[in-house]
């Protein structure tokens, strides 16, 4: 049996743009924290209102992974950030808001109707709001 090219071409997209679900990191071994998200949308529709699909779900994807990312860090204590949430409740509110603030700093879209979006978030931001230094 033949498999059509579109289905090939799906895979490849989802393939290259790391949907596998694992919160991976494209940098941020220095001063800030970087992941890539990807989105795929094929629901008909103009090539602008797919794309834009697209490219919103990456976002929604990257800032899942971007949220995970954050809340493993270390802090200079030794405790996660995420830790850290559990022993202060007004942390969670404050962490989401500044996962929403992240910087979405390349977005590159693939013949097949898939975009993948990187956000970056500087850990001096994190840091400054809420008054928390990382290792």
């Amino acid at each position: 049996m033949r498999t059509p090219f579109p289905l090939i071409g799906l895979f490849t997209v989802l393939s290259a743009f790391g949907c596998g679900g694992k919160a991976e990191l494209v940098a941020g071994g220095g001063s800030y924290f970087e992941v890539a998200g990807a989105g795929v949308y094929a629901q008909p529709g103009s090539d602008t209102q797919r794309k834009a699909l697209a490219r919103d779900a990456a976002i929604s994807d990257a800032r899942s992974k971007l949220l995970a990312r954050v809340r493993a860090a270390a802090l200079d204590d030794g405790r996660t950030l995420e830790l850290a949430e559990k022993a202060d409740a007004a942390l969670e509110d404050k962490i989401d808001r500044l996962v929403d603030s992240a910087d979405v700093v390349r977005t590159e879209f693939a013949p097949a109707q898939g975009c993948s979006v990187t956000l970056r978030l500087p850990k001096q931001r994190i840091e400054d709001a809420l008054n928390l230094k990382f290792q």
